[in-house]
């Protein structure tokens, strides 16, 4: 069993972690692009590497998930803040970054990559 000290240094990794993969993940998916292809919000896995994007979207948020969870002590927390988290990204690629498209399918692989 962990002590009270060892738990709050846990915590603390996982809040400079979960900061950092943040950081990371904001400049891969909100920096403008050039791409003019949106296969549409409903496309799952549509397109020549439609697969690949889905894993890479699944693996990206693999050590966000780790990281909240790590910070917050609480695996479902950490899944509902990824799941926010996407939200924010998919709709700031709508609305703001030039060359972004927003697809359901972000949206569940960046989920599931948090689970």
């Amino acid at each position: 069993m962990r002590g009270a000290k060892g738990e709050m240094s846990a915590r603390r990794v996982g809040i400079v972690l979960s900061a950092l993969v943040l950081v990371v993940i904001f400049l891969a998916t909100l920096t403008p692009s050039d791409d003019t292809l949106s296969p549409g919000f409903f496309c799952i896995a549509c397109g020549e590497f439609g697969g690949l994007d889905v894993l890479n979207n699944i693996v990206m948020f693999l050590p966000l998930g780790f990281a909240f969870a790590l910070a917050s002590g609480h695996r479902w927390r950490s899944v509902l803040a990824c799941v926010v988290v996407t939200a924010f990204i998919e709709s700031m690629q709508v609305r703001i970054v030039p060359g972004r498209d927003s697809s359901l399918s972000d949206l569940l692989a960046n989920s599931l990559g948090g689970l």
